[in-house]
C-alpha cells in the first residue's frame, strides 16, 4: 500500500468569518513540490 500526503494551506483575511463573506480560496501542496490553487464548489460560494 502507498501513502499519499498533501497540505491544504488557507488564510482568513477578512475580520468576520460569516458564511457569505468568507474567501474560499485555498492552495494544495502535493509532494514533490507540485502547488495548485483551489476553491471551494460554486455551490457554495467557491
Amino acid at each position: 500500500m502507498s501513502d499519499y500526503k498533501a497540505t491544504v494551506t488557507w488564510n482568513r483575511e477578512t475580520p468576520d468569518f460569516n458564511y457569505d463573506s468568507f474567501d474560499r480560496i485555498h492552495s494544495i501542496e502535493f509532494g514533490g513540490g507540485i502547488k495548485c490553487q483551489a476553491s471551494s464548489a460554486p455551490q457554495v460560494y467557491g
